[in-house]
């Protein structure tokens, strides 16, 4: 597995447990990585802008199974 994949932030803590990544290493990383956050746009959204809801609509109830012989 790619260096730069084993390091990422979705990645690593799993990589870390598993022992395929040393914490040392990663804190080394992150303290060599570029400051960009002068680059960095601010974005707004919502879901209600595509049609969403924050509230989560209560899933319908499934029909009980029918046992042997059940009509």
């Amino acid at each position: 597995m790619d260096d730069n994949v084993k390091l990422d932030i979705r990645l690593v803590e799993r990589l870390m447990a598993r022992g395929e990544v040393k914490r040392d290493d990663y804190e080394k990383h992150l303290k060599g990585l570029a400051d960009t956050a002068a680059q960095a746009d601010n974005v707004e959204a919502s879901l209600a802008d595509h049609g969403g809801s924050l509230v989560a609509e209560p899933a319908a109830a499934a029909e009980p199974k029918k046992g042997k012989g059940a009509k």
